[in-house]
């Protein structure tokens, strides 16, 4: 007994989904539908700011775009080097190249591949 509970590994373990009456699977399915709605919704600006970041800045080819949400985007940068080059000198740039869809940029490193 553990802090007042019995463990039991014997006794049969069934998820409330799958109980008789339960709603679990029906919930999970609305959710999955509500996230592939919203994928669906957000891929079309997504795919167009990506395409008009690569066209503005092919040089940066080693960064990625991280987020887009409400006209922020979100770019993920290497290094910090690159990040101060990009938010110091080349926001404004960036800024008018993606313009209607983007209204804002952060920058943010991206975690470091170990080889």
């Amino acid at each position: 007994m553990i802090a007042g509970h019995s463990i039991r590994p014997d006794a049969a373990y069934e998820p409330r989904a799958l109980q008789p009456g339960g709603r679990g699977l029906h919930d999970l399915a609305a959710l999955i539908r509500r996230i592939h709605k919203g994928l669906r919704r957000e891929r079309g600006p997504f795919a167009r700011v990506e395409a008009r970041f690569r066209t503005a800045a092919p040089d940066l080819d080693h960064c990625r775009i991280v987020g887009l949400h409400e006209g922020r985007l979100e770019i993920g940068v290497p290094d910090a080097v690159l990040m101060a080059e990009l938010a110091g000198f080349r926001r404004e740039e960036l800024l008018a190249a993606l313009q209607p869809d983007v209204a804002d940029l952060r920058f943010r490193l991206l975690p470091r591949e170990d080889a």
